[in-house]
């Protein structure tokens, strides 16, 4: 069962049902979206996603480098409670940030999976833990970029048809 279908079910449809490439771009597009919407500016995180955008290899450096960001952001979110100079709400605030980053991070970290419904469902199950009320955002995305590939246009490029002029 995928963990999107618990908070968002006919989103898990449309995207379980779209084509493998629609698939990779609503996980790249929506793993943008999250780090954006948290403000998480990392260069491992942007090299990542950069190298998706542009269809380069992935690393296992680059995987590795992320994966390293969530533990670390993680880590943080943790460690808020053991700072005793701030108040409760500050504590609170903080950790809910760092919490929302290693989301964020792990949505791009699952954009990159091979396996391109894995990377369009868990990529988006993460931004929707990321970014609360943001992810209506999401929702928008995922829908145009289905629809979008099941235009006339799209199906026509994806097949490879072409339209001859009669003489």
């Amino acid at each position: 069962m995928e963990r999107l279908s618990t908070v968002a079910p006919g989103l898990t449809v449309r995207i379980v049902l779209a084509p493998g490439e629609t698939q990779r771009a609503i996980a790249i597009s929506v793993a943008r979206q999250a780090a954006s919407w948290t403000e998480l500016q990392d260069s491992r995180v942007e090299s990542l996603l950069t190298d998706l955008e542009e269809g380069r290899p992935i690393t296992e450096t680059q995987l590795a480098g992320v994966g390293g960001l969530i533990a670390e952001l993680d880590g943080q979110q943790w460690n808020q409670a053991q700072r005793g100079e701030k108040t409760k709400k500050e504590l609170e605030d903080a950790s809910l940030v760092a919490y929302h980053k290693a989301r964020a991070a792990a949505s791009v970290l699952f954009a990159a999976d091979p396996v391109t419904r894995i990377a369009a469902l868990e990529a988006t199950y993460e931004a929707y833990t990321a970014m609360d009320e943001g992810f209506q955002d999401v929702v928008t995305t995922v829908y145009q970029l289905v629809e979008a590939a099941q235009s006339p246009e799209h199906r026509c490029q994806s097949m490879e048809c072409h339209v001859s002029k009669a003489a």
